[in-house]
């Protein structure tokens, strides 16, 4: 036996680099009680994120989610009850995402919406039909705007 892995529950900062897992890495790490702050950077490769990222009262400390990857096209759901401790959510390099989660309007703590790269067919329905996912969030702000 590992004699590490009792200690994961207590791990509060979390960064997974260039891992290229094929499986979702959130099926364990959502579970950690104590986990505060989760980076994906090139971790997880992913078109789509589905709901299973995070059940209800999934990451329930977690504050900080920093995701960066190159595949990612859209986040479809985060479901009701997700993530109750966020507040800043992060988006590097995500050079086509082309949708954020249906369900980010539910969660309320969240502060502060970042994104390095945002394509202009996310900034128009951001600004209109879609605004009521971020309408909530104090700051949202992105780097460099792509056509």
């Amino acid at each position: 036996m590992l004699n590490w892995l009792p200690s994961i529950e207590n791990l509060t900062s979390l960064a997974q680099c260039h891992s290229n897992i094929l499986e979702n890495p959130s099926s364990v790490l959502q579970f950690l009680p104590k986990l505060k702050h989760l980076r994906l950077w090139e971790a997880y490769k992913a078109k789509l994120i589905g709901k299973e990222f995070c059940e209800s009262g999934g990451f329930p400390k977690l504050e900080t989610l920093i995701i960066a990857s190159g595949d990612l096209v859209e986040w479809i759901e985060i479901v009701n009850g997700a993530f109750p401790s966020l507040r800043n959510l992060q988006f590097w390099n995500c050079l086509n995402l082309r949708f954020l989660p249906e369900g980010l309007q539910n969660i309320s703590t969240i502060q502060e919406l970042f994104l390095t790269h945002l394509r202009g067919d996310l900034e128009r329905r951001l600004s209109g039909e879609e605004n009521y996912k971020i309408k909530h969030i104090s700051k949202f702000y992105w780097d460099m705007p792509i056509s």
